[in-house]
């Protein structure tokens, strides 16, 4: 069994190509086996000799080929709504696209909205997750407890604060949960 898991960052769109995202999941595949795939070391060897770097129909092409190695893959992709919809999500999509008939199972995560990822992905089964305004309040009290100077931040400014943030985070309750947990819990 296998895990290989890529989460999009909006701060890092040059970086998060799809070559470059479906050559970290091929990469973390590969360090599951002791000794390197031999797709993956004919990539390496046939691009060495060019001096160049592979294309993502090559990066794919290794990637199904490496997968026929493992029982079980699961891939969890991460805010592909955070991948540049202009330059790369529709070839990232593509990807996902072409490895649906296969045995890798995928949890990918995303804004609801984008109309590109609802196309592509919209047979696949869903899970609404959104925080309750409560789940909102009790959390910012919790940072402010935590983070917060006590000196400056008095109860009635804690409680401004709070109801001034949770009213304004309808819709973006998940993403703000999102974000904190893959800030306080790298994978």
């Amino acid at each position: 069994m296998a895990i290989a898991f890529f989460y999009f960052d909006y701060r890092d769109q040059d970086y998060q190509s799809p070559a470059n995202a479906v050559a970290n999941i091929l990469k973390q595949l590969a360090s599951y086996k002791s000794t390197l795939p031999l797709p993956v070391a004919e990539l390496y060897e046939r691009f060495k000799k060019q001096q160049d770097h592979p294309q993502l129909q090559d990066l794919e092409n290794t990637l199904l080929l490496t997968c026929r190695e493992f029982r079980q893959i699961f891939f969890i992709i991460d805010a592909l709504d955070e991948c540049d919809a202009k330059r790369h999500r529709k070839l990232f999509l593509k990807v996902l696209k072409d490895l649906e008939n296969t045995s890798i199972k995928m949890f990918v995560t995303s804004r609801p909205h984008p109309d590109d990822i609802k196309r592509h992905l919209g047979a696949s089964p869903k899970i609404m997750i959104e925080a309750s305004e409560s789940d909102i309040r009790k959390y910012l009290a919790h940072k402010i407890d935590q983070d917060g100077d006590t000196d400056l931040i008095n109860k009635p400014l804690k409680e401004e604060i709070v109801t001034n943030i949770a009213n304004g985070a309808q819709g973006m309750l998940a993403d703000l949960f999102r974000a904190n947990f893959i800030s306080h819990y790298p994978v």
